[in-house]
């Protein structure tokens, strides 16, 4: 059964800027609110991913980099092999977009 990974409509789509580079999850910086941006891999890892709610827009905090990566998207804290955290690339999320000033 898939999970579907819902984010609020406001925040879809809401990064840094155009020019924002990606980063695999692996070798993203711990602690700041990330957002997946594509996936890498095959059919079925994908689908895996997107399945424990690596979905692309989802929402993603790493936790940790020791030997496995700990990270909590969708509600959930997983921890993820550094060779699937590689397939999973994120930029980072804008706290300071547009959307977020206009009721300030």
């Amino acid at each position: 059964m898939l999970r579907e990974c819902v984010l609020p409509s406001m925040l879809k789509g809401v990064f840094m800027n155009s020019s924002t580079t990606f980063t695999p999850l692996s070798e993203a910086e711990a602690g700041p609110v990330l957002l997946v941006e594509r996936l890498d891999g095959t059919e079925q890892v994908c689908r895996r991913l997107r399945e424990v709610g690596f979905c692309e827009k989802a929402e993603v905090r790493l936790l940790s980099r020791g030997g496995q990566i700990i990270c909590h998207v969708c509600g959930t804290r997983l921890a993820l092999s550094r060779k699937l955290a590689n397939k999973i690339w994120v930029k980072p999320f804008s706290q300071t977009h547009p959307l977020f000033s206009q009721n300030k």
